[in-house]
């Protein structure tokens, strides 16, 4: 429906009431977002760690007006991922190396 419809078929308080119930029961996209970020919030925290604090939705929810990062600020946290990535790339090859070490072939010729 068009604005101009809307405004010729709709009061404005039919529309005030309908913007409240929007707020109540959220509809369309943000829905979808709503959705979406429940399923990230329930698999990332299925595999957080052991000590590592609790995801909420509203951490996987879209924020459209917030303001853009600054490129030193953007800089600092690939550094920070990059950094923790290569540690657990690290600590797995250190796990798979002494894994190698400890393995027994089952022919005892060998």
């Amino acid at each position: 429906m068009s604005v101009r419809r809307a405004q010729r078929e709709i009061s404005a308080r039919e529309f005030s009431e309908w913007l409240a119930y929007g707020q109540i029961e959220p509809w369309g996209e943000q829905r979808a977002d709503m959705r979406n970020a429940l399923v990230c919030c329930i698999l990332a925290n299925a595999h957080r760690g052991k000590n590592q604090a609790a995801f909420k939705v509203d951490d996987f929810m879209p924020e459209f007006d917030r303001q853009k990062p600054s490129p030193e600020a953007l800089k600092q946290k690939f550094e920070a991922l990059a950094k923790l990535h290569n540690a657990k790339v690290k600590a797995a090859q250190h796990g798979n190396a002494n894994n190698r070490k400890t393995r027994r072939h089952p022919d005892p010729k060998r």
